[in-house]
């Protein structure tokens, strides 16, 4: 269930009856989706179901491929605004390639990072060395005269 702006329409009573008298109901959740369940047999195929969603009502055909006893016999029955439409919304948001180029930058930010750290890291690591390791560099070197 969304509204006109495509926004989730939460706490919805949806209803589903068909012509045999078989019914369930759900509510919609925050996201305003909601599932309802019902069982079907073969027999069922071509059965009319009516759908309420708030003031809205859609009739809907049963269609399922009765040979698979394997797969669940979904429907998918979308209101949005005032339209009914029965295709699967999937995921609701961005495009999966805004997630999938987000993701590489995201990935190519943290190598370049990295790196930096490394080579900074390196760098300290080198003067430490060069400042412990040789401490008279550049000064003529005493030698004790004790012997």
């Amino acid at each position: 269930m969304l509204d006109e702006q495509e926004n989730p329409r939460p706490d919805v009573k949806v209803v589903a009856i068909a012509d045999n008298g078989l019914s369930g109901q759900r509510v919609t959740d925050h996201r305003g989706f909601y599932s309802i369940n019902l069982h079907l047999h073969n027999e069922d195929l071509g059965r009319m179901l009516t759908v309420r969603a708030g003031e809205q009502e859609a009739r809907i055909r049963v269609s399922f491929d009765p040979n698979d006893t394997t797969t669940n016999r979904e429907h998918d029955l979308n209101f949005i605004g005032n339209s009914v439409t029965e295709t699967d919304l999937g995921f609701r948001g961005l495009p999966t390639w805004a997630y999938v180029s987000g993701g590489l930058a995201l990935l190519v930010f943290a190598a370049t990072r990295l790196a930096r750290l490394q080579k900074r890291r390196k760098r300290q690591l080198a003067r430490q060395k060069q400042k412990s390791g040789h401490p008279t560099r550049g000064r003529a070197r005493r030698r004790s005269r004790a012997r």
